[in-house]
């Protein structure tokens, strides 16, 4: 069995059957793509829910008519993990404060009726939220502010007060999507950030991040960066991965950077260089694809001796299996 069960569409509730894959340690989701259930369904989907945790979920997806009525969550206050994604404008959403015992919710409607939704208090206890575009993207963020217990927050393209999100002080994982220039520095203020990705969107730098203890940072396709001299504040990173930076250069490590492991660079075709990689002294895993960098001259500037895993291709695939049968000689393990 897997790790995750997937039940689409059910036409009834075996609540036998998921209360069996959730005690043999599955994640299991149960998700309606249209209004085909009814409020026994419901019923019984919430007795699943009484009885677990954030393991079991549902969500509803889909329902292209115009609106999707959130007055059926009156039938699942005890729901702790919701997705929320129809193709439709949510209406009646002050519904979702019976959901008393919320935890983990995600949200990607084609718009709200309520750009202040967040201001609900249910939504102050939750640990993981994601939220996705919508027709205006004007959602008002100032609330998650109020969320002091969140870890986990997702955003993708929402910027409407985004600086709130400095108050969510036990916040560990951040992702921001297509994000437009907008300022980190509220990042200096989430001292238990240890995940920090960005995906999409433009900006040049990272330089507004002070010194922090981010131990995972990606950047996925960001538009116009070419700037990591900020890279010196980040002084516990473990993992580092760049993938698609069109406009990067060069990457330059120094003493700051001693904890890292694992560098990941992908389609960075305008990469010309990268120093200091031989003062990198745990540094176990390196993966270079597709980057204007010499193969020879990066082995001629030093490697660390901790390097145990290197991968590097140069979109040629003659060149490709010289490199690969070079490093396996010596001694490297090759992805």
């Amino acid at each position: 069995m897997s790790a995750y069960e997937l039940i689409d569409n059910p036409n009834f509730i075996d609540k036998n059957y998921i209360a069996c894959l959730l005690n043999q340690g599955a994640t299991v989701t149960v998700q309606f793509s249209d209004a085909i259930y009814t409020r026994q369904m419901l019923s019984d989907l919430n007795e699943i829910c009484n009885v677990n945790d954030e393991r079991f979920s549902i969500r509803f997806y889909g329902h292209r008519s115009s609106t999707f009525d959130c007055h059926l969550f009156h039938d699942i206050p005890d729901v702790k993990s919701l997705v929320v994604d129809p193709e439709a404008v949510l209406v009646h959403t002050d519904a979702f404060t019976h959901l008393s015992s919320l935890k983990s919710f995600s949200l990607d409607p084609d718009d709200l009726d309520n750009k202040n939704f967040f201001s609900n208090p249910v939504f102050a206890k939750l640990e993981k939220l994601s939220i996705g575009n919508t027709a205006r993207n004007d959602i008002n963020l100032e609330y998650l502010g109020s969320m002091t217990k969140l870890k986990i927050l997702i955003l993708h393209e929402q910027t409407k007060n985004i600086e709130a999100i400095g108050g969510t002080v036990v916040l560990e994982k951040l992702t921001l999507n297509k994000i437009k220039k907008v300022k980190l520095d509220f990042v200096n203020k989430l001292r238990h950030l240890h995940t920090l990705r960005l995906l999409l969107g433009s900006r040049e730098d990272i330089g507004e991040i002070e010194e922090n203890n981010i131990e995972c940072l990606e950047m996925v396709l960001v538009r116009g960066f070419n700037n990591l001299s900020g890279l010196s504040a980040f002084k516990k990173l473990r993992q580092l991965r760049f993938e698609d930076l069109a406009q990067l250069q060069s990457i330059s490590f120094g003493e700051s950077q001693q904890t890292l492991e694992e560098l990941k660079i992908a389609n960075c075709k305008s990469l010309e260089e990268i120093n200091g990689l031989a003062q990198l002294k745990n540094l176990s895993s390196l993966f270079i694809n597709v980057t204007s960098i010499d193969f020879d001259d990066m082995l001629n500037r030093g490697l660390p001796s901790s390097l145990k895993n290197f991968s590097f291709y140069t979109g040629k695939s003659k060149r490709d299996q010289q490199i690969k049968t070079e490093l396996k000689k010596s001694g490297y393990s090759v992805s």
